[in-house]
């Protein structure tokens, strides 16, 4: 009986494939800046659950001020 022998595929790889490639490599560098990220993600909160009879608000840097039709809301955010 002759016996056959079952050929192996042969995988040619490239040398970036068989780097290890951490999942940070493709996003941009630098610090992240929390207290930013953080922040921006409240307001877009805000952006989503605010009534509709709120003619206008702004985010300033110790409050947040919701403009209505006969009166104005500050909401501060300071330990005094």
């Amino acid at each position: 009986m002759a016996s056959h022998r079952v050929k192996e595929s042969q995988r040619h790889y490239s040398d970036e494939y068989l780097l290890y490639r951490p999942a940070w490599l493709t996003r941009p560098r630098g610090f992240i800046k929390f207290k930013e990220k953080e922040a921006q993600e409240f307001n877009d909160l805000i952006d989503a659950f605010i009534p509709k009879d709120v003619r206008h608000w702004d985010c300033r840097e110790d409050d947040w001020v919701f403009s209505y039709a006969e009166t104005v809301l500050r909401v501060t955010n300071r330990p005094d």
